[in-house]
């Protein structure tokens, strides 16, 4: 059995330290460029949106397929607020992000990423009710890491 450390991470701060979405609609190309690295081209006029939320987490559990989640905070919103970003649950993603260390992955090939968006409870009074966006898909791939 192989011992499993953190070799890769030694002093360096774990944690995703941004997150940017993407519709597929304003993507031209993505492609496989090694075993687990992707490249991605946007179409003219085509941008990366940052989310700027809190508790970022990222998960990928493979069973056959990967069931892949990226989830965020967004601290102070409303579902009222929400409204404003709800026609967005339609749409279909691809979400990059960077990690403390530096790396840039993302979620997404094979099979876009849908959009959910859950009204949160604050954890003390004095804090802002606040919404959980929730990408996810199943897909043949898990996280890649993306060639800019």
């Amino acid at each position: 059995m192989k011992d499993i450390k953190r070799a890769c991470y030694i002093d360096k701060k774990p944690g995703i330290s941004r997150l940017w979405y993407v519709s597929v609609e304003e993507v031209r190309s993505l492609a496989i460029t090694a075993e687990d690295t992707v490249s991605v081209t946007l179409k003219p006029g085509g941008r990366w949106g940052e989310i700027h939320g809190k508790r970022t987490t990222a998960a990928s559990d493979w069973d056959r397929r990967f069931d892949n989640r990226i989830q965020t905070l967004l601290p102070g919103w409303t579902m009222q607020d929400a409204v404003s970003i709800g026609r967005l649950v339609h749409g279909r993603y691809l979400v990059k992000w960077t990690d403390h260390a530096g790396d840039t992955r993302l979620c997404g090939y094979g099979e876009p990423l849908h959009l959910a968006i859950a009204q949160t409870a604050p954890e003390t009074p004095a804090e802002y009710q606040g919404i959980m966006l929730t990408f996810s898909c199943e897909s043949e791939f898990g996280f890649l890491k993306i060639v800019e």
